[in-house]
């Protein structure tokens, strides 16, 4: 079978490092991906058609971090389902989605417009409930966030068995808009998972915070991709992980500084916790910088625990064990603490691995 290539890094390094993309294989999705999907905590019926503004809103042309390879997939889909919400000027929603795995091969896209002055929340769960799954399982969030409006994304992945899982995320902020998208991954075989976001309007500000921790045989695929195009934008990504005896990362963080965006900001950091030596850790820090009067800063700290500070905690009676799996939850917390939602975190809490407080 054919490969595409998928998530790939805006500036290319090396090919012989094998870090510049991800090559799936190109085989079609069959079937729409069910989701249940809950407007404010109450059901919502699916819409046939999306609304008018959100036709309007140039969600075709927007790119995504997966890239055209990938999208082009969802469109030659048979049953591509596209859903489109809203929420309009001053309104606050808050939309839910539960997306089911039933192997094969599936996808959906979500379209977000946030009018002028509107906060929009989007909670994504993505859970195989220990089930031995197997197939393709695709999802794609667009977010256009108009002047003023403030959006956070949600998304969290469980217990995704043998499945492989595509999440593409792209989005576009015009002039003083928000967008913190937080991501916690927790379980798969194979995840591949990109955020691009165009910072496109002046102050349009950009956070990530992303949480993880693999097992053994699992595999993780991330490209984070902050492109500054206005005047004095921000943006922020922070990668927090665990990788256990066998897992392996690939992390692509990408600050880029178009021209004509001037005083602007952007920041990486990394943090990764290795549980065991046998594990593959890769990270590309990357800082593409057309304009002078810019800020970019990247920094990682990788490895393990520190002798001094693993020797002071023992002799409190803390065994080494206890010590790594403490440590390891804390990076779950981080991100929870930061969402702020009980559902959320008792859905993690659910999934067996982790005592939170």
């Amino acid at each position: 079978m054919e490969k595409i290539k998928i998530n790939k890094l805006p500036g290319q390094t090396w090919n012989r490092l094998g870090m510049n993309d991800v090559s799936v294989d190109d085989f079609p999705f069959e079937d729409g991906l069910k989701a249940q999907i809950r407007e404010d905590g109450m059901p919502w019926e699916e819409k046939k058609e999306a609304l008018d503004e959100t036709r309007e809103a140039g969600f075709s042309s927007m790119e995504t971090a997966l890239g055209e390879n990938f999208t082009n997939l969802l469109n030659e889909a048979k049953s591509a389902r596209v859903i489109s919400f809203e929420a309009r000027p001053g309104e606050q929603k808050t939309y839910r989605t539960e997306f089911s795995f039933e192997g094969g091969a599936r996808c959906a896209r979500q379209e977000f417009l946030a009018l002028p002055g509107s906060q929009l929340t989007i909670f994504q769960y993505y859970d195989g409930e220990g089930k031995v799954l197997g197939g393709r399982a695709g999802i794609q969030t667009l977010i256009r966030a108009q002047a003023g409006a403030n959006v956070k994304l949600v998304q969290i992945f469980t217990a995704l068995g043998e499945t492989e899982c595509l999440n593409d995320v792209g989005a576009a902020l015009e002039e003083g808009a928000a967008l913190e998208v937080d991501q916690i991954f927790l379980g798969g075989k194979s995840t591949v998972s990109g955020t691009m976001v165009n910072l496109t309007g002046r102050k349009a500000s950009f956070a990530s915070n992303v949480a993880y921790d693999l097992e053994a045989g699992e595999n993780l695929d991330l490209n984070l991709v902050a492109r500054h195009v206005g005047k004095k934008t921000e943006a922020q990504m922070d990668v927090k992980g665990v990788l256990r005896k066998g897992s392996k990362k690939l992390l692509r963080a990408t600050v880029d500084f178009i021209s004509g965006c001037s005083g602007s900001v952007g920041q990486e950091a990394e943090e990764v916790l290795l549980m065991d030596e046998e594990v593959v850790n890769q990270t590309i820090p990357l800082i593409l910088c057309g304009e002078e009067d810019v800020e970019g800063a990247h920094g990682a700290s990788i490895g393990r625990i520190n002798e001094e500070h693993l020797f002071y905690m023992k002799s409190r009676g803390i065994s080494e064990e206890q010590i790594y799996e403490m440590l390891a939850s804390a990076r779950i917390e981080t991100v929870l603490g930061r969402i702020g939602d009980e559902e959320t975190s008792e859905r993690v809490r659910k999934h067996g691995k982790y005592v939170l407080r």
